[in-house]
């Protein structure tokens, strides 16, 4: 069985929240995701921001571990409404499932992709949940499609009228 579904939000709600909350430049903020990786743990705790990072605005000192928090929890909202507490998605087993999420920005998925998976409320044992760039998911939304729709050729019903020997040889013909 397959599911697919496009949700009208996407990772930039992130970033939009950052920049509400710590009163950063967007080009800031995207390039501070860009080279500190908030999916370890350790180097999360007790560190701040370097200043050479706020170059449009005014520097403010802050932790990583706050800048963390304000993302992961716009992640387990997001998370939340796409699959923890979506009502379409009480049919399925959630314990042999792949799950499959699409990033268009390469920055979230590799700095905060871990995030994203220990966020999922679901047996990650038996689950599998695969972290791609958007550029795969064209094909794989092709075949999805295919798989859900079947092909547009299949099964539709022709009427064919009756026509009378003079026709069908003018129309073979002309």
């Amino acid at each position: 069985m397959v599911f697919l579904k496009i949700f009208p939000f996407g990772t930039n709600s992130i970033y939009r929240d950052v920049i509400q909350l710590c009163s950063i430049n967007e080009k800031e903020i995207r390039n501070i995701i860009k080279k500190i990786n908030l999916n370890d743990k350790k180097k999360v705790e007790n560190q701040f921001i370097d200043k050479n990072f706020f170059t449009e605005s005014d520097f403010k000192k802050l932790s990583v571990d706050h800048l963390k928090n304000i993302i992961e929890a716009r992640i387990i909202d997001m998370l939340d409404y796409i699959f923890n507490k979506n009502k379409n998605l009480n049919y399925i087993n959630r314990s042999n499932i792949h799950l499959h999420l699409f990033f268009e920005d390469d920055n979230i998925l590799e700095n905060l992709g871990e995030i994203f998976v220990e966020n999922f409320k679901i047996d990650k044992k038996t689950t599998q949940i695969h972290l791609l760039k958007l550029n795969d998911f064209l094909a794989l939304s092709g075949a999805a499609e295919l798989i859900f729709k079947g092909w547009d050729k299949e099964a539709i019903p022709l009427i064919h009228k009756k026509k009378s020997l003079i026709s069908s040889f003018f129309e073979r013909f002309f």
